[in-house]
């Protein structure tokens, strides 16, 4: 997917935990979930410097991404906590988002930080990359 300069990669992999074959098990009765396995899949959204964002897309709606000085939050539903921290776990600032799409002028230094979004009692936490 590419758009104005930007590319968005998806990446999909299988972890089969308790299979003896690296392949993962090729039983037909194997139940991915009953040996602890997964599918995770990742988008990571490239412009042409810089990684900016990678969210988990398994059930997930809501997209974040920094762009010109300013966070951009896309897909809530109904109000929402944001609150964006260090990798050190030290809170940088939080507040209300009232609407699906919110656009929030930061002034942030290079560096990684969470995005953590509370709403309807579900945190979902994403990671940037200025």
């Amino acid at each position: 997917m590419v758009a104005l300069g930007k590319i968005a990669l998806r990446v999909r992999f299988k972890v089969d935990w308790n299979s003896k074959d690296p392949n993962g098990c090729t039983d037909p009765t194997n139940k991915l979930s009953a040996n602890a396995g997964t599918i995770c899949d990742f988008t990571i959204n490239v412009n042409k410097e810089v990684v900016t964002a990678i969210q988990s897309l398994q059930n997930e709606v809501i997209k974040v991404f920094f762009a010109k000085g300013n966070l951009q939050i896309q897909g809530l539903d109904g109000s929402a906590k944001v609150s964006i921290y260090t990798v050190a776990g030290q809170l940088i600032e939080t507040f209300k988002a009232n609407s699906n799409s919110v656009v929030k002028p930061l002034n942030l230094n290079k560096g990684i930080y969470i995005i953590a979004i509370k709403q309807q009692g579900k945190t979902h936490s994403y990671k940037i990359s200025l």
